[in-house]
């Protein structure tokens, strides 16, 4: 056994260390998102929320679109901010034209590293 190896210390022990770590980074961005204040909670009933599909290591984002934005699109369209997953966020630009597409019923795809994001109304404004 070599010297600079703690007594006890094996591959197979480092293995099953470096395993434990890896699901508990994994499941860090799904413990940051449980609970919210309840001004988030708010904000959230009046966007619109979209779940963006799994990237690497399994992980998602959220992106929340004013509700404002879909009903009277700026001419310079929107830029947005998804909430943090494994350390990081993706910024989303949504153009004048894809807002009025998702308003007026279409769904707009938006690509961000690994995430996809599929924009829609699942429900009317009102």
């Amino acid at each position: 056994m070599r010297d600079d190896i703690p007594n006890g210390w094996d591959r197979r022990r480092f293995v099953r260390g470096v395993g434990i770590a890896v699901l508990a980074v994994q499941c860090i961005p799904s413990f940051a998102q449980t609970g919210g204040s309840s001004s988030e909670k708010s904000k959230a009933d009046r966007d619109l929320l979209i779940h963006s599909s799994p990237g690497f290591a399994s992980h998602t984002h959220d992106l929340l679109i004013p509700y404002t934005a879909l009903n009277a699109p700026p001419l310079e369209g929107i830029r947005l901010e998804s909430t943090s997953g494994l350390f990081h966020t993706h910024s989303i630009v949504l153009t004048r034209e894809q807002l009025v597409d998702v308003r007026r019923g279409g769904t707009v795809t938006v690509v961000a590293s690994s995430h996809t994001f599929l924009i829609a109304l699942h429900a009317s404004l009102g």
